[in-house]
């Protein structure tokens, strides 16, 4: 009889077990399709926009999310804001399944007149068990928000893909001591609490040791510092070159300019964004202004803000940091055939506030004034060989292509 007693027990505990599953599950689920809906309509919108050689990599993370399982996306009730595991929640739903599974067990199990006995240790140790969790997590959540929203703190977006490494690692993959105890001792108090019911279901929830109970609220407490005390403000602190010429590289260097898990950064130049080398690190990037724009035309040798705006979105600008030499431009001349005497208007784009301009046709220097500074300059065509001579001028060192005027 005993036996098969043993052996209805048993069953019911499995079936307890069962029915847990399947409550997380469905729970889980239905957050599953807003995170899922938001997630493909966020790569879809990317995709729109993207560039041909970005659209690949988003169209193959767009496939991989559409093939997710039921029980994957069951897994969106773990996942914070980042759109990765959350330690804080995880270990919410864990505690909250481990005291739903006991409770249905004992539902199953123990007779309604000894309900009472068997509830007796859920005061104060479970809800404690419990409130500390989610305690955690809403004040984690509270606290990395607060930074996200000030800057302090740099949060990259995952991809939608549950891993196990995002329990007890950072966003770079890389492993945290404080996550790492967190969850080991939550875990190992799980298991104590499982096992202990498991060999005494009629005893109600098991009466877990006071220093096993310590054990995952000083984890805690270290866990939640971390997220108040942590900082990876963005900054620039120089640029090296100061001066450089269209098509030079220069670094600008600075901290978290590359939070964890994330790709390099932006870098703006007046309007232009130069070309950032694939080996930008948190600390330097490397940079490239391969075009010359009007804007820079117009700003040549002036001192420029550097800004850049990394992965996460927060923004880091160093004022007057770089002198950008960029050749001015002949757009064209009012006229194409002139003789001694006439005035030429030439259009084009150069820094009006550089030093003056000086202009020659052929080899002959001509004086010019300026109506438009930096757009327009007019000049009398002095007495030179009947042929096309070439239209230049200099500002700062940079000499512009030549427009062309044929002197009869």
């Amino acid at each position: 009889m005993g036996f098969a007693s043993t052996i209805h027990e048993t069953g019911q505990k499995w079936i307890a077990a069962g029915i847990t599953l399947v409550l997380v599950v469905v729970i889980g689920g239905m957050f599953s399709p807003f995170f899922y809906r938001r997630r493909v309509t966020k790569l879809k919108a990317q995709i729109a926009t993207a560039s041909a050689a970005d659209k690949p990599p988003l169209e193959k993370q767009l496939g991989e999310l559409k093939k997710r399982t039921g029980v994957r996306q069951a897994l969106a009730l773990a996942f914070g804001a980042d759109e990765r595991l959350s330690t804080s929640k995880t270990m919410a739903v864990a505690w909250s399944a481990v005291v739903a599974y006991v409770l249905i067990a004992l539902l199953l199990i123990v007779p309604t007149d000894k309900w009472d006995d068997a509830l007796t240790n859920v005061w104060p140790t479970y809800l404690l068990l419990l409130g500390g969790p989610y305690a955690g997590l809403v004040l984690a959540q509270a606290a990395t928000s607060t930074k996200v929203d000030s800057g302090s703190v740099q949060k990259t977006k995952g991809d939608g893909t549950p891993r196990l490494g995002d329990l007890i690692g950072d966003d770079d993959g890389q492993p945290d001591v404080t996550d790492f105890q967190y969850v080991v001792f939550n875990l190992i108090a799980i298991a104590f609490v499982l096992a202990s019911f498991w060999q005494d279901v009629k005893g109600g929830f098991p009466d877990l040791p006071l220093a096993l109970a310590l054990l995952t609220g000083g984890p805690l407490a270290v866990y939640l510092g971390r997220k108040t005390l942590d900082s990876s403000r963005a900054s620039v602190t120089a640029v090296s070159p100061a001066v450089v010429s269209v098509g030079d590289e220069f670094t600008v260097y600075g901290q978290n300019l590359m939070p964890p898990g994330g790709k390099p950064p932006t870098v703006t130049v007046e309007d232009t964004k130069p070309t950032v080398a694939a080996d930008a690190s948190d600390t330097a990037i490397k940079v490239t202004i391969a075009q010359t724009t009007d804007a820079l035309r117009q700003r040549s040798g002036d001192l420029l803000d550097v800004v850049v705006v990394t992965d996460a979105g927060a923004t880091a600008k160093l004022g007057g940091a770089l002198k950008v030499l960029a050749p001015p431009a002949v757009a064209g001349l009012d006229r194409t055939t002139a003789a001694a005497g006439d005035t030429v208007t030439l259009t084009g784009v150069w820094n009006k506030g550089a030093g003056s301009a000086a202009f020659k046709i052929g080899s002959v220097a001509v004086k010019a004034d300026q109506p438009d500074p930096g757009r327009t300059a007019t000049f009398l065509v002095p007495q030179l060989t009947p042929a096309v001579h070439p239209v230049v001028f200099t500002v700062d060192g940079q000499e512009s292509a030549a427009g062309n005027l044929q002197i009869t």
